[in-house]
């Protein structure tokens, strides 16, 4: 006979049979792993529990962290954030996914009919191509080569090539320019001892070249630094080198002058431009060059 009443007092277990006996240890064993069970249970909620908060206060943290950095950036142009479900029905802020997308900016270029012009317009965004070597000049880590691969048409230029990108500033003296890169901080320049390199401050005369039109072409030009008195020219494998005006090889510095299309496309409204200051005593210089310019030309003919 089986035994349904389990309180059975101690004292009276003796009456038991060894059947019963067995019986109710059987079920004492039975409520006694039910128990362990929901202990486990519990406690296993509470450790994912826990789990989740913890991922919830890191990614939290990481996000801060990368929106403190994205504050820093030049230019943030794409912010993804990615949230995941946590158990418990906790959610958890994955972290931010920062891009800086060179590859939207538009690919194809327009040719400047008027370099002199293009590139006097205060930041016109340009690009400078050698049409003989089918190459542009590029700024890359502060180094400046022509070492990008060959593009027989050069107005379809890979969205994501962006060193060859350069900013015009004008010189306060019509068809004399800065060419400053935004990305490297960077402004061309030019002299006999360095050859051409890049200035991270801007150096008047070591910077400041003068564009001379081709009459045989009015969509090239090359540029000209005064104070060196050299061409900024570029060899057939993209170096640079700078050529000087008794050297015969203009091959070397001819230049077509390519710009982005016009503001019309809203790219300038998505990214604007940001211009460097240009100090006062510069601007000073430039006047008293530009006096002396008038009194005694300089530009190459």
């Amino acid at each position: 006979m089986l035994i349904k009443d389990t309180d059975v007092d101690d004292e009276n277990e003796a009456l038991l049979s060894d059947e019963e006996k067995e019986e109710r240890s059987t079920q004492r064993r039975r409520t006694d792993n039910k128990k362990k069970d929901g202990e486990i249970v519990a406690k296993v909620a509470m450790g994912v529990g826990a789990v989740a908060g913890g991922a919830t206060s890191v990614c939290a943290a990481e996000g801060l962290l990368a929106g403190a950095v994205a504050a820093e950036a030049f230019v943030v142009t794409a912010v993804g954030v990615a949230v995941a479900g946590a158990a418990l029905g906790g959610l958890a802020v994955a972290g931010a996914a920062l891009a800086w997308r060179h590859h939207t900016r538009p690919s194809n270029l327009h040719w400047c009919s008027n370099p002199t012009s293009a590139l006097d317009t205060q930041g016109t965004l340009v690009c400078l191509y050698n049409p003989i070597h089918c190459r542009f000049i590029r700024i890359l880590f502060s180094k400046v080569n022509g070492h990008g691969a060959v593009l027989t048409d050069p107005t379809q230029l890979p969205r994501h090539w962006t060193s060859e990108h350069l900013v015009a500033l004008s010189t306060g003296t019509f068809g004399e320019v800065y060419l400053y890169k935004p990305m490297d901080r960077s402004y061309l320049a030019l002299s006999q001892s360095q050859g051409i390199y890049t200035q991270k401050r801007l150096v008047t005369e070591e910077c400041k070249f003068v564009v001379v039109p081709h009459d045989d072409d009015s969509q090239t030009m090359s540029l000209y630094n005064t104070k060196a008195q050299q061409y900024v020219g570029m060899k057939p494998d993209g170096t640079m080198a700078a050529i000087s005006d008794e050297d015969d090889e203009d091959e070397c510095i001819t230049f077509a002058v390519l710009c982005f299309p016009h503001k019309t496309d809203g790219y300038a409204k998505v990214h604007p431009l940001k211009i460097p200051h240009i100090p006062e005593t510069t601007k000073e210089q430039q006047q008293d060059d530009s006096t002396t310019a008038s009194e005694e030309p300089s530009t190459p003919q």
